[in-house]
């Protein structure tokens, strides 16, 4: 009985190694409503002082001074609401996104991101790079037509003040 059980399990796990991924692509378009942005540069200041790491250092970095036009520094966080749309004209509106950025160093933060779209929500996240215009996000999850999407999301300037985002799913 349980040789018979793991050869038709093996037979099924061969049988489905052979076959092909199936991907669905598509593409959109997101229009920025709002950005706020928390500088925690008086949280940098007072660590300053009895900070417990780098003990051996002889001296810490100077944080950047608020409203100095400075780089946003680590902790520093960023909230990004859009409007999405399915042509690059922006005539239908089909949801919005929002993305919850902390910064580590060199302006790159670890983002979440959450698409709020007709049929369901998809979710993701990962780095990205603010020096640079374009980046991908790992979509993980999601509900209603999306419900276990898993793949990929990539986000490029499209026209001025709009980003393409591209699909990937699996």
């Amino acid at each position: 009985m349980k040789i018979a059980l793991v050869a038709a399990v093996a037979g099924l796990l061969a049988a489905n190694a052979g076959a092909a991924v199936r991907t669905k692509s598509f593409r959109l378009y997101a229009r920025a409503t709002q950005v706020q942005y928390l500088n925690h540069a008086d949280d940098r200041q007072r660590g300053l002082y009895g900070n417990p790491f780098n003990v051996d250092a002889k001296s810490l970095p100077t944080p950047a001074k608020k409203g100095s036009g400075s780089a946003p520094g680590p902790g520093d966080n960023a909230l990004f609401s859009f409007k999405i749309y399915k042509d690059a004209a922006l005539k239908q509106k089909i949801g919005t996104a929002v993305y919850s950025c902390t910064f580590n160093f060199s302006e790159i933060a670890i983002c979440d991101a959450s698409y709020e779209l007709n049929g369901g929500t998809m979710t993701g996240g990962g780095p990205i790079d603010f020096r640079k215009t374009s980046f991908t996000l790992a979509v993980s999850g999601g509900t209603g037509t999306y419900f276990g999407a898993r793949g990929q999301v990539s986000s490029a300037p499209a026209v001025k003040n709009v980003h393409r985002l591209d699909f990937v799913l699996r």
